[in-house]
């Protein structure tokens, strides 16, 4: 008798389905989901152009700062240009522009500063200078009431008309007084506390005996309800007998 055999061709295969399963798994990229991820990574140039805006208000208080908002505003652009560059996958434009802005913003408000302040320095030096001609014109011209008047009031509260002119009078006659000018060198500073502004510097004497050295004396200058005024000549005005004042030898 012929034994049929069952014919595997027409038998239903059964894979085991957890193997297939797995290695299905093993089979797919490494990589599969990650071009769909939310995730943005956060630029680093552009927050460290964000501190360096937060931090360029330092520039006000020294020119040499002023390195921080230049600074700022270069890694801002970094910034902006790696985020635009980077098909998404990084965020933090927003950081890059406001570094950007407040580097703006406090690197002009610092260079007007400085600007505003070298004018205003200037033209205190100009009219320093000015008193000192004018010190000498009156004094020149023997108008001597005029030349104590270029004095601040709490000097000439101090010192009477009579011990102001003394020295002038002792220096024009026995020692030929010839000029005093100002070689325009001060330097200026502001009482905290009060907010009074000072200047101090040199006064040129010269005289016409050239047997004589010439004499640079300091000068002290107050501002004072909108002027300078001359606040004190400490070689010529001491607490002692401004009579004794004289040139060196």
């Amino acid at each position: 008798m012929n034994q049929v055999m069952p014919d595997s061709t027409n038998q239903p295969t059964h894979p085991d389905s957890s193997g297939d399963a797995l290695s299905s798994l093993y089979r797919m990229s490494k990589t599969a989901g990650l071009a769909t991820s939310e995730y943005q990574a956060v630029n680093v140039a552009s927050v460290v152009a964000m501190v360096l805006g937060l931090a360029s208000y330092l520039a006000t208080f020294d020119a040499v700062l002023l390195i921080i908002p230049v600074a700022g505003l270069v890694t801002g652009v970094i910034g902006l240009y790696q985020v635009a560059r980077s098909n998404g996958t990084q965020t933090g434009a927003w950081m890059a522009i406001l570094g950007i802005v407040l580097s703006l913003a406090s690197g002009a408000w610092a260079g007007t500063a400085r600007y505003r302040e070298a004018s205003r320095t200037a033209a205190d030096r100009a009219a320093l200078v000015k008193l000192v001609d004018d010190l000498w014109e009156n004094v020149r011209s023997d108008k001597l009431e005029l030349a104590y008047g270029l004095f601040s009031e709490s000097f000439r509260q101090r010192v009477t008309r009579a011990q102001f002119d003394q020295p002038w009078n002792s220096l024009k006659g026995p020692y030929a007084l010839k000029e005093i000018s100002s070689n325009g060198l001060f330097v200026f500073e502001s009482d905290p506390a009060t907010g009074l502004r000072a200047a101090s510097g040199q006064i040129i004497v010269r005289f016409e005996d050239s047997r004589l050295q010439g004499d640079r004396p300091s000068i002290i200058f107050t501002y004072r309800n909108g002027r300078w005024a001359i606040e004190n000549l400490p070689t010529y005005y001491t607490s002692q007998s401004p009579s004794t004042a004289g040139p060196p030898r």
